[in-house]
């Protein structure tokens, strides 16, 4: 599943009308894959706690859904 969270912004990326490097995509795509994994991780191991689980920033504030 983190193939699918780098693959799409790297997408984003290409698809913006920003003037980026492959490898600067790559790089971008790459942080964006690994921020999401992390959330994930933190929110499956949250509820195998028992904690209360929020939803991220990102999508409680700003309205904007990953994944």
């Amino acid at each position: 599943w983190s193939l699918e969270y780098y693959d799409k912004y790297k997408h984003r990326i290409a698809s913006s009308n920003r003037a980026v490097s492959d490898g600067h995509a790559h790089r971008m795509a790459l942080r964006y894959m690994v921020k999401m994994v992390l959330a994930d991780i933190w929110k499956d191991w949250r509820a195998l706690e028992g904690l209360d689980v929020r939803a991220p920033y990102q999508e409680a504030y700003l309205n904007h859904k990953h994944g």
